[in-house]
């Protein structure tokens, strides 16, 4: 789901289908705090809403992975997320798993038939985790891939931890430089002392982060297989990159071709990928011979220890935003900040996008000044899921404030909840509650972006309202509600919880 219209998610909406029959999906993603955080979907072409979960039919049920959320107390269901499902007495259960308070955090897979009243029974519950293995699964292979989000070398075995799920492994000290970066990892399951333990076999990191450059070619290196561009990015077209001239000079060039075609003043446009050692791996590079264009654009995650009001860096190009008017920095959305707000929001591994001025005199080697007339923008992400320095800016990880608004500031589109200052963005979501107290009249929806209301923050709420927030920890705010609890709340600040990880097995 890009966001281009092209292909969305509301197109799954059965409206929209033939016959207004539901698809039945398949769902692949990282469990969280706020639900199931999709990285793929696929429609199941064998099976149909009328198809699905038939009791005494094999091979249709329904399919959930996931971790216990609860246990009812008298063993009739489990809970994963809000999906309830049903025991009863033909219901087969791994026998490494009891029906009890024991199953809650467990790691498991349930098969499902529906019954007449639309609810999950369950055919069959397996524990999905490592802990199911035994001798007699020696040398199973496995692929994992997620957030590495911690490494315990003291324990027999080692451990690691992905997204939230902890894996044995019989020798971890490889990754503990990678801690907090993305990562496939793949091994043989064996048996030591009795455990299953992961024997790695490879550990590569998934897409760190990406880079994206229009700019103009300066020099070409035939020798070196390279060209570089005003802001001093030396590109190489390899047999991986999808290399394009023009509209009819080719898509498919070879490096040799791409690179004997090009001219020096040529227009590019070029993604890559940044690999552990920092360096580009580009996956796509596009020469146009005719555009007029003279700025360049520089897109990528803003260097460690770089942020320092005017200036930040974005892959050894220093960023000059000196003499940037106010309206020219944006957050999220293209939401404005101003310029003291985007310096206080923005850090290092944020994902940024940096439009020199039209006449492109401010792109030069390692140098980027943005004139009157650039553009700096704070994007939502950088199109590669779990590319975040810490997960601060996911709504995965962050704060959970609760309590009366202290300050309200329209200009900054800032509250203060708690002693925390939050910033409001386009994206920000409002609950349908606020609107509808602000406009005195019931409203059809039940949140709505911040973008989208006519109403300033001081017609939407009042000093003393008391709401629950869901914020980044640098303060970006998600989610803004009603605290219907407010006779209870004594104006502090939970502090919020990281949110639960665990991951598909690839």
């Amino acid at each position: 789901n890009d966001g281009s219209g092209a292909i969305d998610v509301s197109n799954l909406d059965p409206s929209f289908l033939p016959g207004n029959v539901p698809l039945v999906v398949e769902v692949f993603g990282f469990p969280t705090s706020f639900g199931v955080l999709a990285t793929r979907i696929e429609a199941d072409d064998d099976l149909t809403a009328s198809t699905l979960g038939i009791i005494g039919v094999d091979d249709d049920e329904v399919e959930v992975t996931g971790f216990v959320d609860d246990v009812a107390d008298d063993g009739s269901s489990i809970r994963i997320n809000d999906a309830v499902f049903l025991i009863d007495t033909a219901t087969e259960i791994d026998d490494d798993l009891t029906i009890d308070i024991s199953l809650i955090d467990r790691f498991v897979e349930v098969e499902a038939d529906i019954d007449a009243m639309g609810n999950f029974v369950a055919v069959e519950i397996d524990d999905a985790g490592l802990s199911s293995l035994d001798d007699e699964d020696d040398n199973v292979e496995i692929e994992i891939e997620g957030t590495l989000n911690s490494v315990d070398l003291s324990s027999d075995p080692n451990t690691i931890v992905i997204n939230g799920e902890t894996i044995p492994v019989d020798d971890a000290s490889g990754l503990v430089d990678l801690v907090g970066q993305r990562v496939e990892v793949s091994g043989i399951i064996g048996v030591i002392n009795g455990n299953g333990v992961l024997i790695l076999d490879e550990v590569v990191l998934a897409a760190i982060a990406s880079l994206q450059v229009q700019d103009r070619i300066t020099s070409i290196d035939l020798g070196a297989g390279t060209f570089t561009t005003r802001l001093g990015i030396v590109i190489e077209p390899t047999i991986f990159s999808r290399n394009e001239l023009d509209e009819d000079g080719g898509d498919r060039l070879t490096p040799e071709e791409f690179l004997s075609s090009l001219r020096v003043g040529d227009f590019v446009e070029a993604l890559a990928l940044i690999d552990e050692n920092a360096l580009p791996f580009w996956i796509r590079i596009e020469a146009d011979q005719d555009e007029d264009d003279q700025e360049c654009i520089l897109s990528g995650p803003i260097g460690v220890g770089s942020i320092a009001d005017p200036n930040f860096e974005i892959f050894d190009v220093t960023i000059d935003t000196t003499g940037l008017p106010d309206s020219a920095f944006a957050g999220e959305d293209d939401f404005a900040t101003g310029r003291s707000q985007f310096f206080s929001l923005v850090e290092a591994g944020d994902f940024v996008e940096v439009e020199s001025g039209e006449d492109g005199l401010g792109c030069t080697a390692g140098l980027l000044m943005t004139a009157a007339d650039g553009e700096v923008s704070i994007e939502e992400d950088d199109g590669l899921f779990g590319n975040d320095d810490d997960g601060d800016d996911d709504p995965i990880s962050g704060l959970e404030l609760s309590g009366a608004i202290e300050a309200i500031d329209t200009e900054a589109n800032t509250l203060v909840v708690s002693g925390e200052t939050v910033f409001i963005f386009g994206s920000t979501l409002i609950d349908a509650e606020i609107v509808e107290a602000a406009r005195g009249t019931e409203i059809d929806g039940d949140v709505f972006r911040f973008s989208e209301l006519d109403e300033t923050l001081d017609e939407l709420f009042s000093i003393g309202d008391v709401v629950e927030v869901d914020a980044a920890r640098t303060g970006r705010a998600f989610e803004i509600s009603l605290d219907d609890d407010d006779d209870d709340d004594d104006g502090e600040n939970d502090g919020g919880e990281d949110g639960d990880g665990g991951g598909d097995d690839g």
